[in-house]
């Protein structure tokens, strides 16, 4: 790895400081990913059986409250940390027309990708099946989707984009480059623990409840380009687009799917 030459952001002489070594900076973060969405789970708990009559499948209001939950938490982990301003964490609108740009470029590139599944299908008669486990009704589907769009990497980028890179570049600072692309050891952990999110399990008693191996590896590759996005633009905005818009596809192409071999 080559050192690298900036981070993320410029760091101000004050929130340099705020690094505290390789080990604890991945320490902190790593805790932070782990404490936040689970807490996040915990207020969603208690507040869920006197709202949850308005989803009755479970469908998509237990996950948005708990995605809200979790942004909120992590601004408030952001404030603790830097005591500066939400611009340095990628609240901003730097870099706007790129943002959108690559956005436009992703969005037209995840709908192919998406969508040749789909056209195979339609030829050969042979369709991969999705995985839906509740009826789909207009109102199931548009909760999820409205959710998938607008609020999952909405809620999530700040916690593993903003927060996690933010920190880890003030101490991991080599780079490793893969033919033209540069990616930043710093994203590199970032969608390590982007990847580890998507795992369910249970500590006492330890146990797995969810790993499925592709979702692993497609999370990790989209992990690095949201990140590669972040760091390219210093701005959150493209990420949340990217995210957003690589869930709502991907449910999406799913919903299709379902009704085609209905």
């Amino acid at each position: 790895m080559e050192p690298s030459k900036e981070f993320p952001y410029k760091a101000d002489k004050q929130n340099a400081t705020r690094s505290f070594g390789k080990i604890a900076d991945l320490l902190i973060v790593f805790a932070a990913i782990n404490i936040i969405p689970r807490l996040s789970t915990f207020l969603t708990n208690l507040i869920y059986p006197y709202i949850g009559h308005l989803d009755r499948d479970q469908v998509f209001l237990w996950i948005t409250v708990h995605h809200i939950f979790q942004l909120l938490l992590t601004l408030v982990a952001m404030k603790l940390y830097f005591q500066t301003s939400y611009k340095e964490w990628g609240f901003n609108l730097k870099n706007l027309n790129l943002s959108l740009k690559i956005s436009l470029y992703f969005f037209i590139f995840f709908i192919i990708f998406q969508g040749l599944p789909i056209i195979v299908g339609l030829v050969t008669g042979r369709f991969i099946q999705p995985d839906i486990a509740y009826p789909l009704t207009g109102a199931n589907m548009a909760g999820h989707l409205s959710f998938q769009g607008l609020l999952s990497g909405t809620c999530e980028e700040p916690l593993f984009r903003g927060f996690a890179i933010v920190i880890l570049s003030q101490s991991w600072t080599g780079r490793i480059k893969i033919g033209r692309i540069d990616i930043s050891a710093a994203n590199i952990i970032a969608a390590v623990f982007f990847s580890y999110a998507h795992i369910g399990f249970t500590i006492f008693p330890f146990a797995l409840t969810r790993l499925y191996l592709p979702q692993i590896v497609v999370s990790f590759l989209l992990g690095i380009i949201y990140g590669i996005v972040f760091e390219k633009t210093k701005s959150l905005l493209g990420p949340i687009l990217l995210h957003n818009m690589s869930n709502l596809v991907s449910i999406s192409s799913g919903y299709i799917t379902y009704m085609l071999i209905s």
